[in-house]
């Protein structure tokens, strides 16, 4: 909602600074005695240029939930990679690298065990590591390219 000024005193407000031609019409008035603040008008300006993003993102790279889903998947192929490293820098017989990964891998270990053992399991495992990976790089270059295509 943005806030109207007629002739310097606060009147009314409205969804769209396109809008203001109907108010002036209503009030008989000319438009060029509304204002809307600047930092309102600034505000409503950012807002619908995201809006702009987010419509282009969705045909190119898919809808927030397809999205999430896909941060959910890398997330999970992350961490465990991480822990798997972990594991492996823990049981180096280089001293540097199992003390880091010891202590990563003993704050991780529950989770790492429940993955081997297959009590965890993590949304990404259903699908391919290379179909995930194909899936994130995809999605994030559709939203990249969506991004330089409306840079300033």
């Amino acid at each position: 909602m943005l806030t109207v000024f007629i002739d310097g005193e606060k009147n009314t407000v409205v969804d769209s600074p396109d809008e203001l031609p109907v108010l002036a019409a209503e009030f008989g008035i000319d438009v060029a005695r509304i204002e809307i603040p600047a930092d309102e008008l600034a505000a409503y300006e950012a807002y619908k240029k995201r809006m702009k993003i987010r419509s282009e993102i969705e045909p190119v790279a898919g809808d927030t939930l397809s999205l999430l889903g896909t941060t959910s998947d890398a997330t999970g192929l992350l961490l465990e990679l991480v822990l798997t490293l972990a594991g492996a820098m823990a049981t180096s017989n280089e001293i540097n690298l199992a003390n880091a990964g010891s202590a990563v891998f003993t704050d991780l270990s529950a989770i790492k065990l429940g993955l081997d053992d297959g009590s965890i399991k993590l949304p990404h495992m259903i699908k391919t590591k290379a179909a995930v990976v194909a899936d994130i790089a995809a999605r994030s270059t559709a939203v990249v390219e969506v991004f330089e295509n409306n840079a300033p």
